[in-house]
């Protein structure tokens, strides 16, 4: 069995929603339909696979109600969310290294001129 899901215009009530889902359940080789007035979408189950699903969106759309096969484009979404966060915490880490690593030299820099540590390359540079 095929999944479909339509995004489906035309819907303004329960009504509407109803007679999409009796022009679907009428059809032949679909069923498990489900409609959505919100979302404006409409969802079914292809059980024979020699369906034409072009004369399904003609049967709805000369009942008024242009349809055409659902893109999700969600998951892209989701990709490019998850890589600006990626990317963020990258960021993020290259200052805290950045960040910790003027900390290490200005320590080693103030133990070597307090003569607390022999570093004569830092001790020669002056940090005040």
């Amino acid at each position: 069995m095929k999944s479909i899901q339509l995004s489906v215009k035309g819907m303004k009530c329960g009504g509407c929603v109803s007679t999409v889902e009796k022009i679907l359940n009428n059809s032949d080789g679909i069923q498990n339909v489900s409609v959505n007035l919100l979302t404006e979408s409409a969802y079914f189950e292809i059980s024979h696979k020699h369906l034409e699903i072009e004369n399904v969106l003609d049967n709805l759309e000369k009942n008024g109600f242009p349809s055409k096969i659902y893109i999700n484009d969600f998951s892209k979404k989701i990709n490019k969310q998850e890589l600006e966060k990626k990317k963020n915490w990258s960021n993020q880490w290259k200052k805290l290294t950045f960040a910790l690593l003027l900390l290490l030299f200005s320590g080693l820099g103030h133990l070597a001129e307090g003569k607390y540590i022999n570093f004569p390359i830092l001790g020669n540079i002056f940090f005040n």
